[in-house]
């Protein structure tokens, strides 16, 4: 299961496990952005010359820059989000360490995620002096 994927059920789970109608909609704004740069990524035409190359390099980039505020926005969803189930005051002491786990795996995940991404101009421009040499 991936980050995108848990924080679907996570954040639909609670909704429904508490009796929720809606679910913040800053949560929903993080996803929206992990569905929109997996799209891009995705549905990138293969790489076959150092134009494309390029292409993807920039798209890249605009992938990281749309990142750049998933943690401060994921911070104050999460606590809206605790706000709210806190208010409804039908939410057990678990939910806090499944929170907390969650949080944990999407983070490390997001660690990987940008290693990857400020690798990949690096890598490109090795990849460009091997095709001038």
């Amino acid at each position: 299961m991936n980050s995108i994927t848990d924080v679907t059920i996570l954040l639909w789970g609670a909704g429904l496990m508490f009796g929720l109608l809606t679910i913040s909609y800053l949560l929903i704004k993080v996803r929206d952005w992990y569905l929109d740069s997996f799209r891009d990524i995705r549905y990138f035409p293969e790489v076959r010359s150092r134009n494309d190359e390029l292409a993807f390099t920039q798209m890249i980039n605009m992938v990281k820059m749309r990142h750049n505020n998933v943690v401060p926005t994921m911070a104050l969803g999460v606590q809206q989000l605790k706000k709210e189930l806190g208010h409804a005051r039908k939410v057990p002491f678990e939910f806090d360490d499944q929170i907390h786990e969650f949080l944990d795996r999407f983070y490390m995940s997001r660690i990987g995620i940008r290693m990857l991404i400020g690798s990949q101009p690096s890598n490109c421009f090795v990849r460009s002096l091997i095709y001038e040499g």
